[in-house]
């Protein structure tokens, strides 16, 4: 998420990112992107990050807003994107999914304990999360049912949440590992990957013995300039998951 992020080649980025998922399901591969709160934003309206320059390089607020209108190429790629997913028992979301969400039950989610819990039923949990995502973001804001408010525009919510990371700038508290827990063992997952939160030493940090990764280092050249990291998380011996950064200055392990 967050592909808009006060720079000023943010359509440039967004379209990026379209072409390359474009192109990687034409090789048998595939990229995956999810919606963070400034894309929604965007979406609704609001070119509160997005760089003045660049609105004015494209003929002003009105004309740029029109690159992502609903039925244009880049507003529907948008639009069409998940809020979290699953991918090889890591949960990814842009802020975090908090218990309360999968509690909720304007969201129709399932209450199952984790005796029931297993691949099929967390996918469905998923797929219910980013349904109310895809039908809310074709709305406007205030046309929004709860569900949909409540996965879009809610400070709780997957997008907008802090409860990952508390104080995110000024030092590295997070929430209770036992509420980590909770969301993680729901799911039948073994560990979260999120941004939305700035690290303050700019470096990813990792928390509650390697079951939360916070990975917003504040790369963008308008914000820190800090230098990228990616995650990397590949099987070994056919297995075994390993996990380890890389930097353009050399990776590293967990």
């Amino acid at each position: 998420g967050d592909m808009v992020d006060r720079g000023p080649n943010s359509l440039d980025v967004v379209q990026f990112f379209r072409d390359l998922s474009r192109r990687a399901s034409s090789a048998g591969g595939r990229v995956v992107n999810l919606l963070g709160n400034h894309e929604i934003m965007l979406l609704d309206g609001s070119t509160y990050y997005v760089h003045k320059k660049e609105i004015k390089r494209h003929g002003g607020r009105r004309e740029f807003l029109q690159h992502f209108a609903t039925g244009s190429d880049l507003g529907d790629f948008l639009r069409a994107l998940p809020v979290t997913t699953i991918l090889d028992r890591t949960l990814y979301a842009h802020a975090g999914l908090e218990p309360s969400l999968l509690s909720s039950s304007s969201l129709s989610l399932s209450s199952s304990s984790s005796s029931s819990s297993s691949s099929s039923s967390s996918a469905s949990t998923i797929d219910k999360i980013n349904h109310h995502a895809h039908t809310g973001m074709f709305k406007r804001r205030n046309s929004r049912n709860k569900a949909e408010s409540q996965v879009l525009n809610s400070y709780s919510g997957p997008v907008w949440t802090r409860a990952y990371n508390l104080n995110n700038r000024y030092n590295d508290e997070t929430v209770s590992c036992d509420t980590l827990s909770e969301t993680l063992d729901r799911l039948n997952v073994d560990r979260m990957v999120i941004g939305h939160n700035v690290q303050r030493r700019l470096k990813p940090q990792v928390q509650c013995d390697g079951r939360l990764l916070l990975m917003d280092v504040g790369m963008s050249k308008e914000m820190y300039d800090a230098e990228p990291v990616a995650l990397e998380i590949r099987l070994v011996d056919g297995c075994r998951q390993e996990l380890r950064f890389i930097r353009e200055s050399g990776t590293s392990g967990l």
